[in-house]
């Protein structure tokens, strides 16, 4: 009675954390937080398969394609066609991989290809931000330009004729 334990899935009490009569919340809580900063070792951890573990984690390292979650409820979700968004040579190369019982590497390589887009997205804002730069820089010096013309003395400012 009062036992806090690493988590709900420890039906044997081998990983408590704490007596909530002994102790305060505050210090369990405390020594739960710095077990799960330090990354748990706990075989129970490591051998864990409910979906809350890792439900809120992207699959990507991009974020793009949703979270765990949601590739797990596309995973059983009904559809006439398993492969309705592929064209129909990926269809293809799709089925050759399954067939020799090689779907990993093509997922492999698919997540190749994203970290790889994902690199050259970075590399074109890096650029985007750069030329955003210059662009905000010529803006000043033509703002201040034209703030010097309307603070300079009447007697400083040039004349110019027609040309």
């Amino acid at each position: 009675m009062g036992k806090a334990f690493i988590c709900d899935h420890d039906i044997h009490g081998e990983y408590g954390l704490g007596d909530l009569i002994a102790e305060p919340l505050e210090a369990i809580v405390e020594r739960r937080q710095k077990l799960l900063d330090e990354g748990l070792s706990f075989k129970i951890c490591r051998e864990c398969n409910d979906i809350m573990r890792i439900g809120d984690s992207p699959i990507l390292e991009s974020g793009a394609g949703g979270i765990f979650r949601d590739w797990i409820y596309d995973l059983y979700k009904e559809t006439g066609d398993p492969l309705s968004e592929a064209n129909e040579p990926f269809k293809w190369i799709y089925k050759m991989y399954e067939k020799e019982n090689r779907v990993d590497r093509l997922v492999n390589r698919l997540l190749r290809i994203e970290k790889s887009l994902q690199a050259e997205l970075a590399e074109f804002e890096e650029v985007r931000r750069s030329k955003a730069w210059r662009i905000l820089r010529r803006i000043f010096t033509i703002a201040r330009q034209i703030r010097d013309c309307f603070t300079r003395p009447i007697a400083q400012t040039r004349t110019r004729g027609p040309r």
